[in-house]
């Protein structure tokens, strides 16, 4: 899914950077919090590939 990052640019107003590095920035902390909400749900692919069958604690 696409979203408008640019909407979280006023953030990183004081920040001695380029627009695009900026975006950079905005884009890898997106997608930690993505991963750490996916991990949190029990949705991470990782996560589903190492559950054991028999642990039903997982799912």
């Amino acid at each position: 899914m696409q979203h408008d990052l640019s909407a979280y640019l006023h953030h990183l107003d004081g920040m001695d950077a380029s627009v695009e590095q900026k975006l950079d920035l905005i884009a890898v902390l997106y997608r930690i919090a993505e991963a750490a909400i996916d991990i949190a749900l029990g949705t991470d692919p990782t996560q589903a590939c190492l559950v054991d069958k028999s642990n039903k604690r997982f799912r």
